[in-house]
């Protein structure tokens, strides 16, 4: 990735760029993955000696070797593959990771906002770098301590010039009086309410802040086939597009515009009435 490839904000500037120098086959995550997938595999290949004919047991037999498959072999695969295409940049507010066997997914992390960076050791000087209480990674990179580095003292002028402490509240009763904002944004960030109750007083308690035409936009990624073949398992995380319509609806939001920007990420953006 070169300065010119990246799409910074103003004012900001690019400190390292690189990509992957090696690309591991197996992730630590795998450890829990790949057996699973194959006792999956396995399991369908048992009933499919035990010559069962009838449709119930085909559909199981299918399954078990569709996702045991996948998540054995072709995720790993398809990771590899994947970050043959992958570039990272550091700037001096954010942290971008651009992958994909179409480079169509974008990460971008701030700084102010990560945690301590490690390095876990790899091949041949290689290594990846980890933050604390983040998912963010650069993997197999070259002189990992060098960038390991310069994103600590990147990280720690973050966040002497961040313009506001980082705080948390209690989504339930939000510290902002009746119609007080024009715009709300939920990013990457609703899903981890579980309940379909809890998504909704969220919606009501972001409904309640917004004046009247006011907006919410929540960006997420859907339980859908593009998410299956990018997370495998994982995009079960997720809810659907209908989900988030629903909970909007129950909480007196419309659907003003809902659009993909990526096959993976959808934004929708709700008005309050």
């Amino acid at each position: 990735m070169y300065a010119g490839e990246i799409d910074l904000l103003p004012g900001e500037r690019v400190l390292w760029a690189g990509e992957p120098v090696h690309r591991p086959i197996l992730a630590r995550g795998d450890a829990v993955i790949v057996p699973i997938g194959l006792l999956l595999a396995a399991a369908g290949v048992v009933l499919l000696g035990q010559h069962r004919t009838d449709q119930l047991s085909m559909i199981l037999v299918a399954v078990l070797l569709v996702v045991g498959v996948y998540a054995a072999v072709l995720r790993p695969f398809l990771r590899y593959l994947a970050l043959g295409k992958t570039t990272y940049a550091i700037t001096d507010n954010r942290v971008i990771t651009t992958s994909g066997l179409f480079r169509t997914r974008e990460r971008s992390d701030e700084l102010a906002g990560l945690g301590t960076p490690e390095v876990r050791p790899g091949r041949s000087a290689t290594g990846t770098i980890v933050f604390s209480e983040c998912p963010a990674m650069l993997m197999g990179i070259g002189q990992p301590a060098r960038v390991r580095d310069q994103l600590v003292k990147a990280i720690e002028r973050a966040r002497r010039l961040a313009v506001a402490p980082l705080a948390s509240t209690d989504w339930r009763a939000l510290p902002a009086p009746d119609q007080e904002f024009d715009a709300a944004f939920l990013i990457f960030a609703a899903h981890e309410l579980r309940h379909h109750e809890a998504r909704v007083q969220l919606f009501r308690e972001v409904a309640r802040v917004l004046r009247i035409g006011g907006e919410l936009v929540l960006v997420e990624h859907s339980r859908d086939w593009a998410n299956f073949l990018a997370f495998g398992p994982g995009f079960l995380h997720f809810f659907s597009e209908g989900t988030w319509q629903n909970a909007a609806n129950v909480a007196g939001l419309t659907v003003r515009l809902h659009r993909t920007v990526t096959p993976f990420v959808h934004v929708f953006v709700f008005q309050r009435q």
